[in-house]
This record gives C-alpha cells, structure tokens and sequence, in this order.
C-alpha cells in the first residue's frame, strides 16, 4: 500500500477546528460528538441562529463570532458561506461545538454549530430553504442573519419562518435601495419576521445618554432652541448617523432632513430650520454628538477612540455644566449581535427614525 493511499487526503477547516460531515450524515457526526464529549458537557440550545454570506472567509470569521455569542446564548449555528464565483462545484459540511464553563465552573455547556460552504452552481440562494429546514434545532425560534446586501427575492417560507431578520446596514453602499427591500419584507401576511439592524443597536445606549439631558426643567426649556446638530462618525458611520439623526427629527418633531450642499436642514413649525452637519473622523462609529442652542446652550456626547464609556456635556443657558458618564455601545459585531438577541418585538422607533431619513440615505 502506497502512502497516499494509506493516509486519505482531508479537506482543510479552513474555519476553524469543525469536523469534515456528509450532508447526509450530519446529525449522526453530532451525535458522535456528544458522545465523546458527553462526561464533561452538556448540549444546550435557546434558538437557531442562521448566519448567511457571500464574503470569502466568512466561515472563519463567522465561527469566531459565534463562539463569542455562545457565552450568553446557547443555539444551534448554522454557517453558510456562498461563493457563486468558484471555479468548483458543490456543497460541504462541518460540524463543531462551541463548549463554555457554566458559572459554578463545574461543568461546560455547549452550543452545537453546522457550517456549510456552497461552491459554484451549488451556491444557488434558492437551495438556502431547504438547507437550513433540514438542519434546524426542534421548533425552536429562528433567527436569521443576513451579511451583506439584502436579495432583491427572498424565499417566503424563509421569511415567514424567522423570528427575527439581523442585518448590518453599516455595510451597504447605497443604503437606499437596500433598506425599501427590507420594508418590502415586513407585513406580509402571516409572516412575523422583525427587523433587527445593528446598525441601530450601535446607537441603543448613545440615544439613551442624549435622552437624559432632558431630564432637568432648564435642559427641557433649551430643547426647543435647538438650531445646529453636529455628528461626527468613522468612515463606516455615516448611515449610523443618519438613523441618529432620524431619531432625533421624530423625537423632537423635527421634519425630514433635506440636503443643503454639504449639509442637511430640518425645517420645524414656527422655528427656524435645524442645522445638521456630519463630519468623518477616526475613532468610534459615532465619537461625538454636539446640540447647540440659539440661546447659548450646547449638548454633548463625546466617545474617545478604544474607550467604552460615553462622557457627556450639557450646558443649559442660566444653569450650571454638568458632566455625566455612561456605558457605550459595543463596537464588537459579537456584542452587538449578542445585544439583538436579547430584544424582542418590532423596532417601531427605528422604523420610524428610517422613514423619517428615507429621502436622505442616498443624498
């Protein structure tokens, strides 16, 4: 017998240390898993957590964020990474787990993952369906993330079948479109599918810092003054700040933002337009947000490059400055999704914060 013969080629995990699995024999390289495993951890699982994309590499990456998000929510992963564009043809599979210390620290608990790579015609969108149908954990809730642009179709019994639709509108380049192909989705009927942008959740506990300047009566008063808002952000943050900013034109009654050159305008009943401009700086997705009064008041949220909390600054004409700190948003994609897992129900206030923005996404 020839040596390579005797030692069978084995196909890389490229991704990290999965199992090579037949399609059809997945389920019982699972079970062989446990079985080895089965003294020291405990299978646990909430919900499935389909994680879909076209990027190269996009398995590892993916494998490493999933092991992150385990640590608070034990699921069953399921990988797809599509690459329509290889020269090979076909579908493979691996199997692994995503083990953590419970916190008695006696024994781990762990979260089982299935990755499949789709290469050339077997990287088809509608064979999606029937891969992810046929590898679901039980009855339990769907949870769909979707990297990169949204398909302009969207198998419906997909659709229809998710608890919740995560996505990143950070990563388009033409927003626009992508985000009416999103509300095309919602209010099907006898579909439940809820957005889940994190995109937005990069803004849950900044629009918290904002809202609190406004706790005090003399803050209050100054609100209404308010002419000029000044938004800086990373090289990815711009959308961000735009759902920051229709956040803010719905919660003060503020009409849509129209483009002014380089800037936008808000025009308000009775007042004069708001002055909006954005500014790209390096540091955190959104490093500083400044209202300023025509009275002389100015309100600021400031996020240093690495830090992890919010400083804020608020300065009400005829009252004292006051200085305040809070929790900021994680800048960490396993954060963030950690983060929309825990929430439940439709976002009504992103939704509204995006039509408010709609006309502005493109400008």
């Amino acid at each position: 017998m020839t040596p390579d013969a005797a030692t069978p080629p084995v196909a890389p995990a490229f991704f990290g240390d999965g199992v090579p699995a037949e399609i059809g024999k997945i389920e019982k390289e699972l079970k062989k898993l446990w079985q080895e495993q089965q003294t020291v951890a405990t299978r646990a699982s909430r919900l499935n957590l389909v994680v879909y994309s076209a990027a190269d590499s996009s398995l590892r990456a993916n494998t490493a964020v999933v092991r992150e998000v385990t640590k608070d929510h034990a699921c069953r992963a399921l990988l797809i990474a599509a690459r329509a564009k290889s020269p090979k043809n076909g579908l493979r599979a691996w199997v692994n787990a995503h083990c953590h210390l419970t916190k008695t620290g006696a024994k781990q608990t762990c979260s089982e993952q299935i990755a499949f790579l789709m290469e050339g015609t077997s990287a088809d969108p509608r064979l999606i369906s029937s891969l992810v149908f046929s590898h679901l954990d039980s009855d339990l809730p769907l949870y769909l993330w979707w990297q990169g642009e949204m398909p302009g179709v969207f198998d419906a019994r997909l659709l229809c079948a998710t608890e919740r639709l995560i996505f990143d509108s950070s990563s388009w380049a033409k927003p626009g479109p992508q985000f009416a192909i999103v509300r095309s989705f919602l209010g099907r009927p006898g579909c439940r599918a809820a957005t889940g942008d994190l995109n937005w959740a990069r803004t849950s506990a900044l629009r918290l810092a904002i809202a609190q300047f406004f706790d005090a009566p003399a803050a209050r008063a100054a609100l209404g003054k308010v002419d000029r808002l000044d938004i800086e952000h990373s090289g990815s943050g711009h959308t961000t700040g735009l759902l920051l900013l229709g956040w803010l034109a719905d919660a003060l009654g503020w009409h849509a933002p129209q483009k002014n050159g380089a800037e936008f305008t808000c025009a308000r009943e009775g007042a004069a337009p708001v002055r909006v401009v954005f500014a790209r700086k390096n540091g955190a997705t959104v490093s500083r947000v400044t209202l300023r009064g025509a009275d002389g008041s100015v309100f600021t949220v400031t996020r240093a490059a690495d830090s992890d909390l919010y400083t804020t600054q608020s300065f009400a004409s005829g009252s004292d400055s006051f200085e305040q700190s809070f929790a900021a948003d994680p800048e960490n994609v396993a954060g963030l999704v950690s983060e929309e897992l825990l929430r439940g129900g439709q976002r009504k206030t992103y939704l509204r914060a995006l039509d408010k923005i709609s006309a502005a996404l493109d400008a």
